[in-house]
């Protein structure tokens, strides 16, 4: 019987966590259309085995920071009206 508990969940989602944090630096990652899975995946990990994610923080606070500002940018040229829905 192989191992139970945090470690075996530890063991498990390790490489998993790498795999996901390798996704967000590859070019055009938030083109990726399971940009949304991925980040939702590393949270969960990240609140339920700290010291799994902990190596790759630094990667998921890279992708966040360059999301943001191509976000801005964005915002910079299109109009207001681009980014608001309509009420109703």
């Amino acid at each position: 019987m192989g191992l139970r508990g945090p470690e075996a969940a530890a063991e498990s989602l390790a490489p998993l966590c790498a795999q996901l944090a390798r996704r967000l630096a590859k070019p055009g990652a938030t083109a990726d259309a399971g940009l949304p899975a991925a980040l939702q995946a590393l949270s969960s990990i990240g609140r339920l085995l700290p010291g799994v994610f902990a190596p790759h923080a630094q990667a998921v606070c890279a992708f966040v920071t360059q999301a943001r500002a191509v976000l801005e940018d964005l915002r910079a040229i299109f109009p207001t009206s681009v980014w608001t829905m309509p009420a109703g």
